[in-house]
């Protein structure tokens, strides 16, 4: 393969991959995941060798670097992409556990997607006060937060512990400096991530239930969840999105993301429908407490 050829195909690669990408994030989630991730091997070795280099050189940057180099319009990964794809195609029967026979065909991360940021419990049903004592329950607190970041953050952690019939013991936050374990909201950055002392959330996905929930998925990965989950699949894959294939860690926090936010996706989906299955069957059965709550957000 020549290398114009492989340019002409990279190229063709990003700009279905990239067509409703609008931000910096979701451009860099769609970059990463264009790689090593395609139906087209052709295609996908193009994009390997172009973006990562050989022999030790570097083509082009990765998609964070390359993310900061595209003007940050301000705006969402589009929601009609969703309902395109299942138009195109995507549209399953649903099975005999629940579902609307719908698979959405997520891509890039949940939080860029309506559904899952909206969650299984209205945020305006949660307030500030239930909000704080579900944390102070789970000694996690909340940072930098105006009120609607509060109780949406307490719309995850109050559909947890409903699934698990209390607070969550995994989900326990390690102390720091003698307080409850922080997730700190920011503006000015381009990813979200568990540290040592610290949840980071960043600002544009601060409204979003999933986000917080997929973060929270690492503390419970970090305490015995990554190895729970790994045992019970034999480390089958669930293609829920892109993102969930690049590690096992990922693996874990975008599948419980689902299973709390929006569980339909997860066994209406098309792409590893046995996996995801066993996915849900995982967190509904062997790991949550109340797990058969699951039916209500169906």
């Amino acid at each position: 393969m020549s290398i114009s050829f492989q340019f002409i195909a990279f190229t063709v690669l990003l700009s279905i991959t990239f067509s409703c990408v609008t931000d910096q994030s979701g451009f860099a989630d769609a970059m990463d995941a264009s790689i090593g991730d395609q139906k087209n091997p052709a295609a996908a070795s193009a994009a390997e060798r172009l973006t990562r280099g050989n022999n030790g050189g570097r083509t082009l940057p990765d998609g964070l670097q390359l993310a900061h180099e595209v003007n940050n319009v301000g705006g969402e990964i589009c929601p009609q992409c969703a309902a395109a794809r299942a138009a195109s195609g995507g549209d399953v029967p649903a099975t005999s556990n629940g579902g609307n026979g719908k698979d959405p065909m997520y891509t890039v991360s949940l939080r860029n997607y309506p559904g899952p940021s909206k969650g299984c419990i209205p945020v305006s049903k949660v307030s500030t006060s239930e909000a704080n004592s579900l944390m102070a329950s789970q000694n996690v607190s909340i940072q930098n937060a105006t009120d609607l970041e509060v109780r949406t953050l307490g719309a995850g952690l109050m559909r947890i512990q409903q699934l698990n019939g209390g607070p969550l013991s995994s989900g326990m936050g390690p102390k720091i400096n003698g307080g409850p374990y922080p997730f700190i909201v920011r503006s000015g950055v381009e990813s979200s991530g568990q540290r040592a002392d610290h949840i980071q959330i960043m600002k544009k996905k601060s409204e979003s239930v999933v986000q917080y929930v997929h973060e929270y998925g690492h503390l419970v990965g970090n305490n015995g969840g990554y190895a729970a989950y790994q045992s019970y699949t034999g480390g089958s894959k669930c293609h829920i999105t892109n993102y969930a294939m690049k590690s096992d860690n990922e693996q874990f926090a975008e599948v419980f993301g689902a299973f709390v936010t929006e569980p339909s996706s997860l066994l209406n989906n098309s792409r590893s429908p046995a996996a995801c299955k066993k996915a849900y069957e995982f967190f509904a059965g062997k790991f949550f407490k109340n797990g058969n709550r699951v039916k209500e957000c169906l």
